[in-house]
């Protein structure tokens, strides 16, 4: 176990700073784009794998759920950042990601137990799905930031690309 939490350490390490490397070339928006595609997927595949109980689905699922989340946390900074106007950067970026955190972080795991004993594991795994569907929808329509100047007037909005 403590092998497996120690690859998905490495795995998330990995990732968030691909995520942030990829983020400058192609943009923030693709690079967390791609990860919510790839977290919609996963989330249908993993469950099932998980439900094997076997310490292979673990040492499989831990690393490649680390992975995807080290995807789009490695642009999210930058992203979350570029949105906002400078007069308000700083507190906009560290509430909304602070909400973020607490109702992502908190609700599925306080869900899981019963939706899982109730309806299996496939059922949460279409739960977690939907979510980062509406991730990937977020992202999609707060537009792409990386070329945006930090330094822009209040008027001018983020533009959809």
């Amino acid at each position: 176990m403590l092998a497996v939490a120690v690859l998905g350490g490495v795995a998330i390490s990995i990732a968030v700073v691909l995520g942030a490397v990829i983020s400058d070339r192609i943009g923030r928006r693709r690079v967390i784009t791609i990860a919510a595609c790839l977290a919609i997927v996963w989330t249908l595949v993993l469950f099932p794998i998980l439900d094997t109980r076997t310490l292979g689905a673990f040492a499989i699922g831990v690393p490649v759920t680390m992975f995807i989340s080290g995807l789009a946390t490695g642009p999210l900074g930058a992203f979350l950042s570029e949105i906002f106007h400078t007069r308000y950067r700083y507190t906009a970026t560290g509430l909304s990601y602070a909400l973020a955190g607490m109702l992502g972080g908190a609700i599925p795991p306080l869900v899981a137990g019963p939706i899982i004993a109730a309806w299996g594991g496939f059922t949460f795994g279409v739960i977690m799905a939907c979510i980062a569907a509406v991730s990937l929808i977020c992202v999609r329509l707060i537009g792409e930031t990386k070329q945006l100047d930090l330094d822009r007037p209040d008027e001018l909005a983020v533009a959809a690309a």
